[in-house]
C-alpha cells in the first residue's frame, strides 16, 4: 500500500518537465520569454538602433540555444520568429540561414515552420546590399533544390518552392495563383493593424531587379523540375500544379528559352494538340463534337494550369493553340462546367482576326445551347470579342440571335430585350406568372382573386433587385458599346423610373447605366431622356452607395437644361444631403456646393458695398462742417471800377488796383519792393487818389455774415 502513495506537486512538475524533454516540447519559461519578446517588438520601445541591435543579439542567442524546433512549435513561437526575422541585421540573418540549412527538408514540410522559411525568403531582398549575401542565399537554395521532387508534392513544401522561385526570378505572382481561396479569405479578415492586411490585389505579375546569380539558380530549378520522372503527373497534382503555374508566369518574364521548354513539356504531356476522335454516334454536321476534350481541360486543378499557359503564351503559341486545339473543341468546352472557363480565357487572349471570325460565327449558331448549359460567361466573352475587334457585321446578327435565344416575340406590346438580358431569362419564364392564359384555364373556384395575382396591366412584370443577374449586366455593357445598338438603347429607355432606380442601386446594374452614359455610340438625346426618367428619384439615388455614382456619371453626359433641373432638386434637399456620406460627394461633383459658396460670396460682397455706401453717407456732413464750400459771387462793376478802367485806358495806373498787382507779380523777384513803389512822373496827384478812395468806400456794400450750419 505504501508504494501507491499520491505524488506531491513538485514530483508532478518534475515528471512533466521530463516528459516535455522527451517529446521535444518547449518549457513554459521559453514560451514566456518569447511572449515578452513579441510584446517588446510590438511596442517598439527602442531608443535607437544600437539598443535594438543589442536586444536582437540576445534574442538570437536564445534561438541558437533552443534550436530549430522553435519554428515547429504550434502557432506560438513560429509566429513570433516570423516577427523577429525582419528585424535581424545582415550578420544575424546569415547566421539564421546557416542554422536552419541542415534541417531544411523537415522544416519546409512542417505546418508551422514552412511559414518561417517563406518569411526568410521574402525578406532576403532587403539584405542584398550586404557583401556575399547573394552567394549565401544561393547556397541555401541549392540545398533546398535537392529535395524539390518531394517538396513539390507536399502541401507545405509546395508553398516554400513557389516563394523561392518568385524570389530567384524577381517576379511576384498574384496571390490568386499561389494561395487557396480559404487563405485569401483569412487574409481579408485580418485586423486593421496587422501587417498581413491586403493593401492592393495585384492581378498581373510584378517584376523587380535581382542579382544575376539568382536568375541562374532559377533556371536550374526549372531544369530539375522538368527532369522529374513523373512530370505528367504534376499537371493535375493539387500541390504541384500551382508551382508549375508560378514557373510559367515567372519564366515568361525572365527567360524565354526556359519558358519555351516548359511550354513544350506541358503541351506534349497534356496531349492537347493531338485530340482523339470521340467515335461513332456523332452527326457529320457536328464537327465540334467529333473530338474528345483532353483530360487536363476538364480537371479541376489542371484547367487552372492551362489558363496560366494561355495567359503567358506569345502570339505564335496562341495561334498554334487556336488552330490545333480550340478550333476543334470550342463548343465542347463552352458547354462543359469546368472547360467553359478555359474557353473564356482563350477568347480574351485571341488576337488573330481569322480566329476571331471563326469563333464568332461558330458560337453564334449554338448560343441557345451554351446558355442552356449555364455558361453565361462564354456569351459575355463573345460580345466582348465583337466589341473589341469592332466587328460591325456581326453586331446586328448577335443581337438577333440573342433575342431569338431569349424567345422574344416578333411583335411584342413592348420591347423587353434589355430587361430579359439583364435577368438572363427567357420571355416565357420571366412573364410566366403574368400570363393570362394560365389563369383562364383554371376553374372558377380555383381562380384566385385579383388581389392575390396582382399582375401589372397588359401582362407587364416589373424588374426587382433579385432578378438582376451579374452576367446579364456585363453583357448589357458590351451591347451598349456596339455601333449598331439602337434596339438595345430603345428597349432600355422603355424601363419605368422605378425599374431604373432598382438597377441604379444594384451593385451590378449601376455599372450598366454608367457604361450607357459613357458610351460614344449612345446618342446624347437618349442620355437626356434617361436623365429625365431618373429625375423623380434624384434624392434617393444621391443617398445610395451605387446610385450616387450613377448621378455623378449621368450629370456629366446630359445637356445644360437637364443639369439645372438636377441642381434644383439637389438644392431642395441640400440640408439632408450634407449629412449623408454619399450625398455630400454628389453635391460637390454636381456643382451645387460651389453654387452655394459662390452665392454666399456674392451676398457678402453686396453687404460690404452697402455698408461702405452707408459709411460714405455718414461721413459727408462731417466733411462739410470742417471745410465749408462757398461759391464766389460775381461782382458787378461799380462807379469806382468804371473810373479805374477809364483811367487805365488813358494810361494812368492807380495804386492798389488789381492790374497793378498783377504787374508787380510779373516783375522780376530780384527787384525790390521799394523801387516799384517809387513815384512815377505820370502818376496822378495825391488829391485824385483820395477822391477815388472815398468814392470806392461809399460804393462797396457791407458784407453779410455767413452762418455755418448743416
Amino acid at each position: 500500500m505504501g508504494e501507491n502513495k499520491a505524488k506531491s506537486p513538485q514530483d508532478k512538475a518534475g515528471t512533466e518537465e521530463e516528459d516535455d524533454e522527451k517529446v521535444g516540447r518547449l518549457s513554459q519559461d521559453t514560451l514566456k520569454y518569447f511572449q515578452r519578446v513579441e510584446q517588446v517588438l510590438d511596442d517598439n520601445v527602442f531608443d535607437d538602433e544600437e539598443q535594438k541591435e543589442t536586444f536582437m543579439r540576445n534574442v538570437f542567442v536564445q534561438i541558437e540555444t533552443d534550436g530549430t524546433h522553435l519554428a515547429r512549435h504550434s502557432n506560438k513561437t513560429s509566429r513570433i520568429i516570423e516577427k523577429i526575422i525582419p528585424c535581424l541585421s545582415h550578420e544575424l540573418f546569415e547566421k539564421f540561414l546557416h542554422l536552419i540549412q541542415d534541417e531544411i527538408e523537415m522544416l519546409s514540410s512542417d505546418r508551422f515552420s514552412s511559414h518561417v522559411i517563406e518569411t526568410i525568403c521574402k525578406n532576403c531582398t532587403t539584405h542584398l546590399s550586404s557583401e556575399n549575401f547573394a552567394e549565401v542565399f544561393v547556397a541555401f537554395c541549392k540545398v533546398l533544390r535537392k529535395h524539390s521532387s518531394k517538396l513539390i508534392r507536399n502541401t507545405y513544401g509546395s508553398h516554400v518552392l513557389s516563394t523561392v522561385l518568385q524570389v530567384l526570378s524577381g517576379v511576384t505572382v498574384p496571390e490568386l495563383v499561389t494561395k487557396s481561396q480559404t487563405a485569401r479569405k483569412m487574409k481579408k479578415k485580418a485586423p486593421k493593424g496587422s501587417k498581413h492586411r491586403v493593401e492592393e490585389r495585384a492581378l498581373e505579375p510584378v517584376v523587380i531587379d535581382v542579382p544575376r546569380i539568382f536568375k541562374k539558380c532559377f533556371k536550374k530549378y526549372v531544369q530539375v523540375i522538368l527532369d522529374d520522372i513523373n512530370f505528367g503527373e504534376l499537371l493535375c497534382h493539387r500541390n504541384a500544379s500551382p508551382v508549375l503555374q508560378v514557373m510559367l508566369l515567372a519564366s515568361s518574364k525572365v527567360s524565354e528559352a526556359n519558358y519555351q521548354l516548359l511550354y513544350e513539356a506541358i503541351v506534349s504531356r497534356g496531349k492537347i494538340l493531338e485530340l482523339e476522335e470521340s467515335g461513332a454516334g456523332v452527326e457529320e454536321d457536328d464537327d465540334e463534337l467529333l473530338y474528345r476534350l483532353p483530360v487536363v481541360f476538364t480537371d479541376e486543378v489542371g484547367s487552372h494550369l492551362f489558363e496560366a499557359l494561355i495567359k503567358s503564351a506569345n502570339d505564335e503559341q496562341l495561334e498554334e493553340l487556336g488552330g490545333k486545339c480550340f478550333k476543334r473543341c470550342i463548343l465542347s468546352l463552352c458547354i462543359h462546367p469546368l472547360g467553359n472557363y478555359l474557353a473564356q480565357t482563350y477568347l480574351r487572349c485571341v488576337k488573330t482576326s481569322e480566329h476571331v471570325d471563326f469563333f464568332i460565327s461558330r458560337m453564334m449558331k449554338y448560343l441557345e445551347d451554351i446558355l442552356a448549359a449555364g455558361s453565361m460567361g462564354c456569351v459575355v466573352r463573345l460580345a466582348e470579342l465583337i466589341s473589341k475587334f469592332e466587328k460591325t457585321e456581326y453586331q446586328k446578327k448577335y443581337i438577333a440571335a440573342l433575342s431569338e435565344t431569349l424567345h422574344i416575340p416578333e411583335d411584342p406590346k413592348e420591347n423587353p430585350f434589355s430587361k430579359l438580358v439583364m435577368c438572363m431569362r427567357t420571355y416565357d419564364f420571366f412573364f410566366k406568372s403574368n400570363n393570362p392564359e394560365e389563369t383562364s384555364d383554371l376553374k372558377p373556384d380555383e381562380n384566385p382573386s385579383n388581389s392575390d395575382i396582382d399582375p401589372n396591366k397588359d401582362g407587364v412584370k416589373n424588374l426587382s433587385n433579385d432578378d438582376i443577374n451579374y452576367h446579364g449586366c456585363c453583357l448589357l455593357q458590351h451591347l451598349f458599346s456596339f455601333k449598331k445598338c439602337r434596339r438595345v438603347v430603345e428597349s432600355f429607355l422603355l424601363l419605368t423610373p422605378d425599374e431604373l432606380k432598382v438597377i441604379a442601386c444594384n451593385p451590378y446594374g449601376s455599372f450598366s447605366i454608367e457604361h450607357f452614359c459613357k458610351s460614344e455610340n449612345v446618342p446624347a438625346k437618349s442620355k437626356t431622356i434617361l436623365g429625365e426618367n431618373l429625375l423623380c428619384h434624384t434624392y434617393e439615388l444621391a443617398c445610395d452607395k451605387f446610385g450616387s455614382r450613377v448621378i455623378d456619371c449621368l450629370f456629366k453626359s446630359i445637356d445644360d437644361g437637364t443639369q439645372e433641373r438636377f441642381k434644383y432638386i439637389l438644392r431642395e434637399h441640400k440640408s439632408r444631403l450634407e449629412t449623408n456620406l454619399y450625398g455630400r460627394i454628389v453635391l460637390y461633383n454636381c456643382g451645387v456646393k460651389q453654387y452655394v459658396n459662390t452665392m454666399r460670396e456674392i451676398q457678402e460682397q453686396q453687404q460690404q458695398k452697402r455698408k461702405k455706401m452707408f459709411e460714405e453717407i455718414l461721413e459727408e456732413p462731417i466733411k462739410k462742417k470742417e471745410i465749408p464750400v462757398v461759391q464766389p459771387k460775381k461782382k458787378k462793376d461799380d462807379r469806382a471800377e468804371r473810373y479805374r478802367k477809364q483811367l487805365a485806358a488813358l494810361g494812368i495806373a492807380i495804386e492798389g488796383t488789381e492790374e497793378s498787382n498783377k504787374e508787380e507779380k510779373q516783375n522780376d523777384d530780384s527787384v525790390k519792393k521799394e523801387e516799384i513803389q517809387e513815384e512815377d512822373p505820370q502818376s496822378p496827384p495825391d488829391d485824385l487818389c483820395d477822391v477815388l478812395s472815398a468814392i470806392e468806400a461809399s460804393v462797396i456794400p457791407s458784407r453779410k455774415k455767413v452762418k455755418i450750419g448743416r
